[in-house]
């Protein structure tokens, strides 16, 4: 099987993939009465009223708006992976999809009194972004081509910034 070689193109992939899983496992969690939201029903809240959030504009709204997220946080995991290698890759994917989880909704926390209450469902919130976090890295260390975590590449970007850095302020120096 061919790998894939685009980083955008794999974090996209990696968290759509992973939030496939984690909104099964939320959406079992509010069917079966042990959590009354989810992430993508919480969405349209931050968007719209109450009563429009429960109807079809709001589904979309929370659909589009969670899987959007959901790439993001696969593409910022592809990136970390890359630069950082392989190693502890369900730690970095955990890491990086609760600190997510934990900057969006405290960051719009205020804006949902009515969930920042409800202990289950950030109980929930929290072990989905862990399984999401786990998930992703997975898929990306399996569909990643071996050459995206190659650690000499962004090594030598870096040394090679820093050679026409010093090369400019020696150039400015003689001015």
């Amino acid at each position: 099987m061919q790998k894939i070689k685009d980083r955008v193109f794999l974090g996209l992939v990696a968290g759509l993939g992973a939030n496939l899983l984690k909104e099964a496992i939320a959406e079992t969690g509010v069917r079966t009465g042990l959590t009354k939201y989810t992430c993508r029903r919480m969405a349209p809240y931050f968007f719209l009223n109450k009563k429009d959030a429960k109807t079809w504009k709001g589904w979309v709204i929370g659909t589009s708006t969670d899987m959007t997220v959901a790439g993001l946080t696969g593409i910022l995991t592809a990136y970390t992976l890359s630069y950082t290698g392989k190693d502890y890759s369900c730690l970095k994917g955990v890491l990086i999809s609760n600190g997510l989880l934990d900057q969006v909704f405290g960051g719009f926390s205020r804006a949902l009194p009515y969930v920042r209450k409800d202990p289950n469902s950030n109980l929930l919130c929290r072990g989905i972004h862990t399984v999401f976090g786990i998930t992703a890295a997975l898929i990306i260390t399996s569909l990643g081509d071996p050459s995206l975590f190659d650690q000499s590449t962004p090594i030598k970007n870096v040394e090679r910034q820093t050679r026409l850095h010093s090369m400019r302020k020696r150039k400015l120096a003689q001015k």
